[in-house]
């Protein structure tokens, strides 16, 4: 009966990842941005057998499992000689996350581009995990978990090199990966990384800390998950954070989000992907071997490395700009880019796929980089043509978040050059200030 229920979600997870990705190619196949272009688009899903040591033994066993993976590509570019790039999820998420930016990219891209499911994730081999928590596992083996399965997945589909681009904790791998196998990765694009920095000293100690922390700190270390509290409570948690997380957009179905989100986090095992911020994190997100420290030689290994986040991310662009400046610093002669994606918050692909897409594309197909110190905000044309497709105009009433409250007011007039609009509130005290295009949302339209 388990092993018929276990079979019946991860059918569920299988089920809601391609109506997720069937919907995103269709999305995006209406997009200005493919309309100019008109390839067709060519994407599969499949499972990559993988052969790994299995670190739960000590006896020298190995694993047989698989690496679930989705390939894109346009039609005509099935013999193409352009390095690949390679899209590894966060914490939590898979590959349906990324399901408007994955179609945009390969429409633009001129070789293939992969996304994979990290083992113990989503709908790769998920082992139950026997490894320990937090200081009872090693950071090189609760990373060999992850980068072990990553290097059998790439020997069997015979990638050379890879454009490797990471979010969050996929961007913690992305380094680590790179750190052990630099010849493999010609270009690491860290997409809001978590575990740049080191922790802070004030935060070291149990003993200066409220006792809340002290349990979440004890949790976090011995085998809790936030996996748990999704099984415990239901689909209703998904939804509301659904609902609330993510704007109104054409690209943003959140129907078919919250099922694939809620599906994903209870089919199978939890496994390593479920319990990797209790191995590789430390409570507050701080990577017990913060990358600050490693990327300096990741980096004169690789040939480029760039940083992109979202304008409203709550992880800090200024953590990329000190790994900039301490390069700069040293014998590095390469430039470090950094990007905003206008409107994204940490999961920019969701909130502005198009805008992400162009930033990937300029740091990869750029020849020349200069030391600059600029940080490229992208992206805001989108989310203008957007909010007018959706109805936005010069006379309709609106209602938008001001000085932290929500007002509501009329549209007086519309900036297209920078994506914002003046708005009269109903509030008189005030101020006609203007408003990005994406923080207004429709009320209804004026009769006059």
């Amino acid at each position: 009966m388990g092993n018929n229920n276990s079979a019946e979600k991860i059918s569920r997870l299988q089920e809601s990842e391609n109506k997720l990705l069937s919907w995103g190619v269709e999305w995006f196949q209406e997009t200005q941005m493919y309309k100019k272009r008109r390839a067709s688009l060519i994407w599969k899903a499949y499972d990559v057998d993988i052969t790994v040591p299995d670190h739960r033994r000590t006896n020298g066993e190995c694993y047989n499992g698989h690496i679930h993976t989705v390939e894109l590509r346009r039609e005509g570019n099935e013999d193409s000689k352009e390095i690949p790039i390679v899209a590894l999820h966060g914490y939590g998420a898979g590959i349906g996350h990324f399901y408007s930016m994955l179609p945009a990219l390969a429409n633009e891209w001129d070789g293939f581009v992969y996304s994979i499911d990290a083992f113990g994730c989503g709908l790769s081999s998920r082992p139950r995990w026997n490894l320990g928590y937090g200081e009872n596992i090693s950071v090189y083996n609760a990373e060999s978990y992850f980068l072990d399965a990553f290097e059998a997945w790439r020997e069997a589909q015979k990638i050379d090199k890879m454009v490797l681009f990471g979010h969050s904790l996929g961007g913690y791998l992305s380094v680590a990966y790179a750190e052990r196998y630099p010849e493999r990765v010609e270009h690491l694009i860290l997409c809001s990384p978590v575990g740049i920095p080191k922790k802070p000293p004030e935060i070291h100690s149990n003993q200066r800390l409220p006792w809340y922390f002290r349990v979440a700190r004890s949790a976090w270390g011995s085998g809790w998950s936030p996996y748990h509290l999704v099984r415990m409570i239901g689909s209703g948690l998904i939804e509301g954070y659904t609902q609330r997380r993510f704007r109104d957009a054409t690209w943003i179905n959140k129907n078919l989000l919250k099922d694939y989100m809620y599906h994903n986090w209870t089919a199978g095992n939890i496994s390593g992907g479920g319990y990797a911020h209790a191995t590789l994190l430390e409570p507050g997100a701080y990577a017990r071997q913060p990358l600050a420290s490693r990327l300096h030689d990741v980096a004169l290994r690789v040939r480029a490395v760039s940083f992109i986040y979202g304008a409203e991310d709550w992880m800090s662009v200024n953590h990329a700009e000190q790994v900039r400046d301490s390069l700069y610093l040293s014998e590095y002669d390469q430039g470090v880019e950094i990007y905003e994606v206008q409107g994204g918050g940490h999961m920019m692909f969701i909130d502005n796929p198009l805008g992400l897409v162009d930033a990937i594309l300029e740091t990869t197909y750029k020849t020349k980089r200069g030391k600059t110190k600029r940080i490229k905000v992208i992206g805001h044309q989108y989310l203008a043509e957007d909010a007018i497709f959706r109805g936005l105009d010069q006379g309709v009433e609106v209602a938008a978040r001001v000085s932290g409250n929500v007002a509501q007011g009329r549209v007086l007039a519309m900036d297209h050059g920078t994506g914002q609009a003046v708005v009269e509130w109903t509030d008189s005290s005030l101020p006609n200030l203007k408003i990005p295009f994406h923080e207004l949302h429709l009320l209804k339209e004026s009769s006059g």
